[in-house]
């Protein structure tokens, strides 16, 4: 009878605890990645957010005369 307490034992309460706790690593380590994930996406978007509102305006060219001509002062 000893032995058959033991396999019980093994069985019912140490395989379910043991399984128990893979799958709580498993959890922690997935949200952790997670929380990174999201921290390296806001680091990226704040980042081009910066970019966008601290670069130079665009140079603006002067319209060309109607009829498509360039003045002859223009070398292009």
């Amino acid at each position: 009878m000893g032995s058959m307490t033991a396999f019980v034992l093994l069985v019912y309460v140490l395989v379910p605890a043991v399984l128990a706790f893979i799958l709580y690593l498993v959890v922690r380590r997935a949200v952790r990645d997670g929380f990174l994930d999201a921290r390296e996406v806001d680091r990226r978007e704040a980042a081009l957010r910066q970019a966008a509102t601290s670069a130079p305006p665009a140079p603006t060219t002067a319209p060309v005369p109607s009829g498509g001509a360039r003045p002859p002062s223009d070398p292009a």
